[in-house]
């Protein structure tokens, strides 16, 4: 999808990227083709007591997960025995797990169904902010400067808190419509929020009277639960914004 002008782009086959391989293998008469990234291969992870919601790389070596024993951990990918840090604090599901957009950031913000975002320092495994929120807070992200985060809810809000201050700075309120993923445009200026049922709202991330436009993602063509939104992100450069659904579609 364009972010500029809403329309979802044409679909466009699939090339394999360069370090992805091919492989067949013969099962009974049929021969299947499968694709396969040549990576190294880490040994696994321990199992989880609950299911892994969220997960996101600080760099290349440390990794975050969230999920629903409510724990953040950070873990050294290239060891992978024992979590390096655990962050606790949530008192329900941890849903989403975001960094700054630019590189380099010792904090991180989570959210939870316990209706908080909290914003952690990864050095110190130590919460530095608490915000509290009107709903379950079912995505967040960082505000492009670092300086600000904003968490999406279960009741059709999304809340901007400005870290300096710990002070709410805006309320996006619609009736009706359970906000499910949360992202900035490059500039910060649009703050896109993805909702249940298959739009996404673009607000004037400091103005008033409403969101300014609203995107038929994936509402039109679906009915029930496919129209739900699981995933909305910004692409690195600003110049495209990409919509996940139930109904088995990235647009």
């Amino acid at each position: 999808m364009n972010a500029d002008t809403g329309h979802a782009t044409p679909a466009t086959r699939f090339t394999p990227p360069s370090n992805l391989c091919e492989k067949t293998s013969t099962l009974g008469n049929a021969s299947q083709l499968s694709f396969f990234y040549s990576v190294v291969e880490f040994p696994p992870f321990l199992v989880f007591c609950s299911y892994v919601g969220s997960l996101v790389f600080q760099n290349a070596d440390k990794l975050l997960s969230s999920g629903g024993d409510a724990a953040v951990l950070l873990w050294d990918v290239t060891k992978l025995k024992e979590p390096l840090l655990t962050f606790l604090g949530h008192e329900g599901d941890a849903l989403s797990v975001r960094f700054p957009r630019e590189p380099g950031s010792n904090s991180f913000v989570t959210c939870s169904t316990d209706t908080t975002m909290r914003v952690w320092d990864v050095r110190s495994g130590k919460c530095t902010h608490l915000f509290n929120c009107t709903g379950e807070v079912n995505s967040c992200a960082f505000f492009p400067s670092g300086q600000a985060v904003v968490g999406g809810c279960h009741n059709g809000e999304a809340l901007l808190f400005d870290l300096r201050s710990a002070n709410q700075l805006q309320k996006y309120a619609r009736k009706g419509a359970r906000v499910s993923g949360v992202d900035f445009s490059k500039s910060g200026r649009v703050l896109y929020c993805a909702y249940e049922d298959g739009h996404v709202g673009l607000w004037d991330t400091f103005g008033t009277g409403g969101y300014k436009a609203k995107l038929d993602a994936h509402f039109s063509s679906n009915a029930g639960t496919r129209r739900i939104i699981s995933a909305v992100s910004l692409s690195p450069d600003g110049t495209a914004l990409a919509t996940g659904a139930y109904d088995a579609l990235i647009k």
